[in-house]
């Protein structure tokens, strides 16, 4: 009897462990965050090279998040994340 309740205990941790583990993968997108001030012509060559490296999104402190950056930041296949 106390073979059986071991065999059903592994079974069960078994599967529990394996099943569970087919849907703990990581995110797969890539971020960086921008924490200080820069000009639009740096940004924008910054940011070109982010897009090739497939970076799919900034995150921005909302004192950075001007109407400049923001317009040079939409020219880009970027998703911005403002904090507040």
């Amino acid at each position: 009897m106390i073979a059986k309740k071991t065999y059903l205990l592994v079974l069960i941790l078994f599967f529990g462990i394996f099943g569970l583990s087919g849907s703990l993968w990581a995110q797969p997108y890539l971020g960086v965050v921008i924490d200080e001030q820069s000009d639009t012509e740096l940004l924008t060559q910054k940011l070109d090279s982010l897009d090739e490296l497939g970076v799919d999104y900034i995150e921005l402190n909302a004192d950075l998040a001007t109407r400049d950056l923001m317009l040079t930041l939409s020219g880009h296949n970027i998703s911005v994340l403002i904090r507040s």
